[in-house]
């Protein structure tokens, strides 16, 4: 399978999540998910949004920043293209570090959605372990923390890029593309968890299969920025259901 193919797999596996959710009355899961996200976020929120500023108006004050502006004066437009990449590139810099934040802490409970979903989905019970949930969790955040420090070496050489007038604005436009792919990294690795891969199996896996880590993770972040509260009630949860769906798909076919 091809890896446009596997975007539009995980893209399509969302109206497969919603039909599950509603088959088997799913709904409580994703309003607790709603409130851990909204208490989290209320309590990073601002510092990302104090911190997104502070860090555009450093960028604007460095010297050669403002000899670019004189330079370009007689074009402003280009000025004007060039603050809107910042801008962009700035706000998706701090989303990126509330996402693994919100990852971390909140990866039992989303481990716990993707399993109870192959359980209706499969009609199979997996038995509850203290000692593997405890596990569960440290690995979370292990994995979690090896993809912020990864991530934040290429959003940093793409922030740097997203610099360069006129053309910046689609090197912050592949930030997002980044945040998408490593939302649903996240994802997937709760299913290769349940299948007791190790983390250097599950990171091979989906390296093996970006398509299906890319598709799951854009649609969150569209539904984010179209859909803002209906996005973090349902579609966050949903994308670990999506993810197990696509999982299961790969795995039983190939």
């Amino acid at each position: 399978m091809s890896f446009v193919e596997e975007i539009v797999l995980a893209i399509r596996h969302y109206g497969d999540a919603i039909q599950l959710v509603r088959k088997h009355k799913m709904f409580p899961l994703l309003f607790v998910s709603f409130f851990l996200f909204l208490l989290i976020l209320t309590v990073c929120g601002f510092g990302i949004y104090a911190g997104n500023n502070a860090l555009i108006e450093w960028i604007m004050s460095l010297s050669w920043v403002r000899a670019w502006n004189s330079f370009f004066e007689d074009a402003p437009w280009i000025i004007t293209i060039f603050k809107v990449g910042i801008n962009i590139a700035t706000f998706f810099l701090f989303i990126s570090f509330y996402k693994f934040v919100f990852l971390a802490l909140a990866s039992p409970l989303y481990a716990y959605i993707s399993e109870k979903g192959a359980e209706k989905y499969k009609g199979v019970t997996y038995p509850f372990v203290w000692a593997q949930f405890i596990k569960d969790i440290i690995r979370g955040v292990r994995i979690s923390i090896r993809n912020l420090f990864k991530q934040l070496l290429l959003t940093l050489l793409l922030f740097i890029l997203s610099f360069i007038p006129v053309i910046g604005f689609i090197f912050a436009f592949l930030i997002l593309m980044l945040d998408a792919y490593y939302y649903g990294f996240a994802m997937l690795d709760y299913c290769n968890e349940r299948d007791k891969k190790t983390m250097r199996q599950s990171i091979r896996w989906i390296k093996s299969h970006r398509g299906l880590a890319l598709g799951n993770g854009l649609i969150f972040y569209a539904s984010m920025v179209l859909l803002p509260v209906i996005g973090v009630i349902f579609i966050a949860p949903l994308s670990a259901i999506a993810a197990m769906i696509s999982y299961f798909h790969i795995t039983e076919k190939y």
